[in-house]
């Protein structure tokens, strides 16, 4: 069966049509998460996230024979934010370990201390919504300390708006550093 009548019966609900447009495009998506050496439980992320993808979009999809061109597109722009997000978070990693431990460790044993510190500081950032992780990483991480004003100007927010959303973030890194360890004062 030809790609655009295989479509034409997905769109009209046909399980069978659907499995096998799923055989023709899964793999070739997995196949792309290899070559960009993702881990099997990322290409699987990225086949589920290609797979809402395709759903969403399948009707609204103008050259239909080029279908396996839109899933490659589709499969290399979710790669492409899943490789960016694990920068971003790399980064946020290096951040914490220069802003915190700026001194060498002295010992393997404290090395071993200081990573798993930064490793629990940055998984608990990365679990803070975006605003909050924001406003922490102005307030604690960045090069230049910043004023309370200073971070309200670059968020376009009043000072005091800028204050109370920093105490309800900050509250939410305690708990979160609280839940995977006993201290809770990682932060300073």
């Amino acid at each position: 069966m030809d790609i655009v009548s295989l479509i034409d019966k997905c769109l009209v609900w046909d399980d069978d049509a659907w499995m096998e447009l799923f055989t023709l495009y899964a793999p070739r998506v997995l196949r792309l998460c290899r070559e960009n050496r993702l881990s099997s439980e990322e290409a699987h992320d990225i086949l589920g996230a290609v797979n809402i993808k395709i759903f969403e979009n399948l009707s609204g999809l103008k050259e239909k024979h080029k279908f396996l061109a839109f899933a490659r597109t589709t499969a290399l722009h979710e790669i492409r934010h899943l490789q960016r997000a694990e920068k971003i978070h790399r980064g946020l990693e290096d951040i914490v370990r220069d802003r915190n431990y700026p001194d060498p460790p002295q010992n393997p044993e404290e090395n071993l201390d200081k990573e798993h510190q930064i490793k629990l500081i940055s998984m608990a950032l990365r679990s803070l919504p975006e605003r909050c992780r924001d406003l922490i990483k102005m307030l604690f991480y960045c090069e230049e300390e910043l004023s309370l004003a200073q971070i309200a100007k670059m968020t376009g927010r009043q000072e005091p708006s800028v204050r109370e959303s920093l105490k309800r973030c900050i509250k939410r890194l305690r708990i979160i550093l609280k839940k995977v360890t006993d201290d809770e004062n990682l932060l300073y």
